[in-house]
């Protein structure tokens, strides 16, 4: 091969090295350079997600501890579960009342315009997490377009 290069006229032997320098360039550049460089701003990324994990779990170990709600068990206890639960999320400002109905054993919380998807979350959360489940649930669609609901929910432990 290295014969057949030395048998060709010095211009094509410099047509031919200048290719081969800038295909050697295009490969480095889409095969080493590029994907190092995506890597690296992968990693930004993730740094900066785990940084701001860390932040939301310093907020979370700040707020008070859920445990003494449900360490007593008691339906006494669930205006606090559903203060505590419904604030973070972000649906306790569209609460229009809350109260304890049927000799404290339940609680009914009413409630305008609220997320719909929110709410399920809200609601299941509530049972898996505190054994807090709705017994009576009455939607009807919000004001504020798709998506959102007025109604009320009655809430008890299961």
């Amino acid at each position: 091969m290295m014969e057949r290069f030395r048998q060709l006229a010095p211009r094509e032997q410099m047509i031919l090295g200048a290719g081969a320098a800038l295909a050697f360039l295009i490969i480095g550049w889409s095969f080493i350079w590029t994907p190092l460089v995506n890597t690296v701003d992968e990693l930004r990324e993730s740094v900066a997600d785990q940084s701001r994990l860390m932040v939301d779990l310093k907020r979370a170990a700040s707020l008070p501890s859920s445990a003494s709600a449900v360490a007593g068990g008691g339906a006494d206890e669930l205006p606090l579960i559903v203060e505590q639960t419904a604030r973070p999320i972000g649906i306790a400002s569209s609460f229009t009342t809350a109260r304890s109905e049927a000799g404290n054993a339940s609680y009914r919380v009413s409630f305008q315009n609220t997320s719909y998807a929110l709410l399920i979350d809200w609601l299941v959360m509530l049972d898996r997490d505190y054994g807090v489940g709705a017994r009576e649930v009455r939607l009807q669609p919000g004001t504020h377009g798709p998506g959102f609901v007025n109604g009320a929910v009655m809430l008890s432990r299961n």
